[in-house]
Parts: structure tokens; C-alpha cells; sequence
């Protein structure tokens, strides 16, 4: 299989997407902005993890200095077929994954082995001195985040954002892993098991709509200007420890590229599904926003609620429909 022809069409329907994105917010806006910036080294290292800068979709500007930190999403991500290839002898299968989050699996694959090639190839292609020229569309073409490592009894775990980077960059990704000899490698969004909820008892308040459902994307519902989307990764958490650590762990990771900083406040405990993991800040571009994940130890739950004009009420009818979120019996 040609990984190459395999993944072009995920890279550029996502680098499509941004620069529309982009288009749009200084043609409807008319407001000035930065892309791809990053404030520099993670403040916060956490132990056995990388300590890397991040680069940020889009700063809007006031008074020349960044108002709030806005992440630019595909609206219909490009569908992948799963198929199977190899670098350097090791099967790499790739299956649905978006360019800018996923997951990059490696099985066999131990804590001492040496992650320098995978650092290697971060500092080349997140571009920290700036060497690499602007593309068209205004675009840098540089990688935006590297996550982790996250260790399972299978191998590693890393979460990557590509960015506007080339499809280079994923084709170097995995011939920096493959210096550690994995067993197989494997390239796979963290949402591409989401399921239809068709089996799950989700109870909506009043006065919300669902919007018209996509395959394999998260349910969505509306109400004004505010969103709540729910996506169910069914047998997502089986052969896997779940914790209450390691949810607030994942959702924190989940709001640190959604935009959140140090104002998110994160709590965790036991619900009727089994344990749950909320973050919660506030953003001046979106209002409230509001992250959950849950896990009965089989399956994993993820939910988010946006909206400016979110009232207590609100809030509090929608957390207790995450509350109450079960599988059908």
C-alpha cells in the first residue's frame, strides 16, 4: 500500500479547512491574527512525558496582543479506508484519523527504548527558529504538537497535531518510530471508534435539537448558539486500567488543545457509568466550555458543551445528561 497516496487526501482536506477558516476570520471579521504561534516551552512538565511548546491554530488580536486561542476543526473530515503498509519491514496500519489529533501506536515497544529520533524529528518539523518559508495560503507548514509517551502493557502511545506540515512529516514520523523496532505500528484517531448512540440511554433537556447525525462523528445538539456533542468509543477502555487519574489526565490533555491554560479547573469521581473526568474554563472567543470523559472500564464516553450565552440552568441540565449517560440494558 502507497502510504503516501494514503494519507495526502487527510492532510490536505484538513489544510484546506484552515486556511478557509482562516480566510473567513480576516475577510468576515476583519480582525488581526496570528497562526501557528506558540508561547514557548510547556510551563508545566509532567514526569516520563515530553516537555514540548505547542503551536496554537489562530490568536485573534487585540491591541496587538492574543485576546484567546482559537483550534480550527474540519467540518467533514476526509474518510480513510483502513488499509495495511510497512516501513522498514514493520506493518503500519493506518485507519480513520484526522491530521490535526491522533494517535500514533506502537506494540512491542518498551520504556527504555531511545526516543531521540522521534525528538529529532519534533525539532525539525515544529520549526522552533523559524527556518521554514511560508506556503501558500499563508500557511507555515509546520507540526504543532507532540504528546506523551503514554504506556500500555501493548507498547507506546503518542498524540500528535500535524498541523499545516506536509505529509512528509506523518511519512517521517514513521521511520523515527521505527528505530525503536516496534512490532507493528498503527495510526488511528482517539474518536474513530465513536459509535451512533443507538444503544445508550442520553436523555437531552428541553429546548435543545439534535443536528443532522454523520457516521462515525459525534452526536450534536444545539440550542441558539450553544453546542453539545456527545461520541461513544464503545470497547474503546478494555485491557486498559482506567483510572480516576487517568481521565483527568486525558481530559486535561483534551482541554490543553482546545485552548484551555491555567484558568481550567478539572475534577473526577463516580458516576452511574463508573468514573468521569470534567474540565471546565472559560474562553473569550466561545463562552463556557465544558469537557467530559467517562468510562465504564469497557467503553469510553466523551462530551462537550460551548456557548456563550450558557446559563447555570444550562449547565446544570446538561451535566446532570452526561451524569446519567448509561448503555442500554
Amino acid at each position: 500500500m502507497d502510504l503516501r497516496a494514503l494519507i495526502a487526501p487527510v492532510r490536505d482536506n484538513y489544510v484546506k479547512a484552515f486556511e478557509r477558516s482562516v480566510r473567513e476570520f480576516k475577510g468576515t471579521r476583519n480582525r488581526p491574527c496570528m497562526l501557528e504561534y506558540s508561547f514557548g516551552q510547556n510551563e508545566e512538565p509532567e514526569e516520563g512525558r515530553f516537555s514540548l511548546p505547542v503551536r496554537h491554530d489562530l490568536l485573534p488580536l487585540v491591541d496587538g496582543r492574543p485576546e484567546s486561542i482559537t483550534t480550527i476543526r474540519e467540518d467533514k473530515p476526509a474518510q480513510v479506508t483502513a488499509s495495511v503498509g510497512e516501513v522498514s519491514n514493520i506493518p503500519v496500519t493506518i485507519r480513520q484519523f484526522t491530521w490535526d489529533h491522533f494517535e500514533l501506536r506502537a506494540s512491542g515497544v518498551n520504556q527504555t527504548g531511545d526516543l531521540t529520533p522521534v525528538l529529532d524529528w519534533f525539532d525539525r518539523w515544529f520549526d522552533r527558529i523559524g527556518r521554514r518559508p511560508e506556503m501558500a495560503g499563508g500557511v507555515r507548514g509546520v507540526v504543532h504538537s507532540l504528546d506523551g509517551p503514554f504506556w500500555t502493557e501493548q507498547g507506546m502511545t503518542i498524540e500528535v497535531d500535524l498541523g499545516t506540515a506536509t505529509t512528509d512529516a506523518l511519512l517521517d514520523l514513521l521511520y523515527a518510530v521505527s528505530h525503536l523496532a516496534p512490532a507493528a505500528i498503527e495510526i488511528i484517531s482517539p474518536s474513530s471508534g465513536t459509535k451512533q448512540v443507538l444503544v445508550w440511554n442520553i436523555t437531552v433537556p428541553d429546548g435543545w435539537e439534535q443536528a443532522e447525525e454523520i457516521a462515525g462523528q459525534p452526536i450534536t445538539y444545539v440550542k441558539e448558539q450553544s453546542i453539545f456533542r456527545v461520541a461513544i468509543e464503545e470497547g474503546a477502555a478494555l485491557n486498559r486500567n482506567v483510572t480516576e487519574v487517568e481521565l483527568t489526565d486525558a481530559i486535561r490533555r483534551m482541554a490543553m488543545r482546545s485552548g484551555a491554560r491555567k484558568n481550567a479547573h478539572i475534577l473526577s469521581g463516580i458516576c452511574p457509568l463508573g468514573l468521569y473526568g470534567v474540565v471546565e474554563w472559560r474562553a473569550l472567543e466561545h463562552g463556557t466550555i465544558r469537557l467530559w470523559m467517562l468510562s465504564n472500564h469497557r467503553d469510553i464516553v466523551t462530551a462537550s458543551l460551548i456557548g456563550d450565552d450558557l446559563t447555570e440552568r444550562d449547565i446544570r441540565q446538561i451535566t446532570e445528561c452526561v451524569m446519567a449517560i448509561t448503555p442500554k440494558v
